[in-house]
């Protein structure tokens, strides 16, 4: 009895609501936080060498394998991450901040990761200096859009590689002591609302709006719920390309009490 009605049901929701009324896609609050708990935000310290604090696990229909990472030692500098995923844009955003707490300069480069979740099956169909939009060939796994950039700072100290089922963004870092870098990244995902239809279900429409969400998050990223001080951080989106440098922020203070004195002696 309970499998007619199951049976029933079925037919009813097949009847009533049709493929393009179907609930749509989310991303999933799967980021990695301390001591194996998963949740829809992490702020805490990363180590680097394989350390998947703030990482993505699946990011919902097996988008991911894990997603953004560190792979390499971070060269002496500490790391500050703070992610979010973002359901409102389907949308997750990490701000990692680097910081030089040595009393000598840092010059390193560290590489971030990410595991495709199509075994191979990646096929990009946008790129440009700052952005990879890719599909799964095989299946209707989600889209994946990621970001890291705008500006010619990250055009110049971002590189992109890639080899089957596996992203590379290898990331020139050179920070003086007490010197901090903030890194804006994000990946955003999109997928058919049709969930009737689980193979060969990424239509031209789903890729048109995966491009144009990429590029939107090139052209306009998203900043709500960060701080001013974390945005004056950023350094690979925006005008400003590089942190000030704390000799210019002497001279900068030198002057202001020049400019100060002036008034006082008029």
């Amino acid at each position: 009895m309970k499998h007619i009605v199951a049976t029933l049901a079925t037919a009813l929701a097949a009847l009533t609501c049709s493929p393009a009324q179907a609930a749509p896609f989310a991303i999933s609050f799967d980021i990695q936080g301390s001591n194996g708990n998963w949740g829809n935000h992490y702020v805490g310290a990363n180590t680097g060498a394989s350390d998947t604090r703030g990482a993505i696990n699946d990011g919902g229909f097996d988008a991911f394998d894990g997603w953004f990472f560190y792979t390499s030692s971070l060269g002496g500098l500490t790391l500050n991450r703070d992610v979010s995923a973002l359901q409102n844009i389907n949308t997750y955003r990490w701000l990692d901040t680097f910081t030089n707490n040595t009393n000598a300069r840092i010059s390193t480069t560290v590489r971030l990761y990410g595991n495709y979740g199509s075994d191979g099956g990646e096929n990009f169909v946008a790129s440009s200096n700052f952005m990879r939009v890719s599909r799964d060939s095989y299946s209707s796994d989600p889209m994946i859009g990621a970001v890291w950039g705008n500006n010619a700072w990250a055009a110049s100290h971002m590189t992109f590689s890639y080899e089957p089922n596996n992203f590379y963004l290898d990331i020139d870092l050179s920070l003086n002591a007490g010197q901090s870098a903030g890194l804006l990244l994000f990946t955003q995902l999109s997928r058919p609302n049709d969930s009737f239809n689980y193979y060969n279900a990424v239509t031209s429409g789903t890729q048109a709006a995966a491009i144009a969400g990429a590029n939107n998050l090139v052209n306009n990223p998203y900043l709500n719920g960060l701080s001013q001080a974390q945005r004056n951080s950023i350094v690979n989106f925006g005008a400003t390309n590089a942190v000030p440098e704390p000799a210019s922020l002497a001279l900068v203070g030198l002057a202001l009490v020049g400019v100060a004195a002036t008034r006082r002696k008029r």
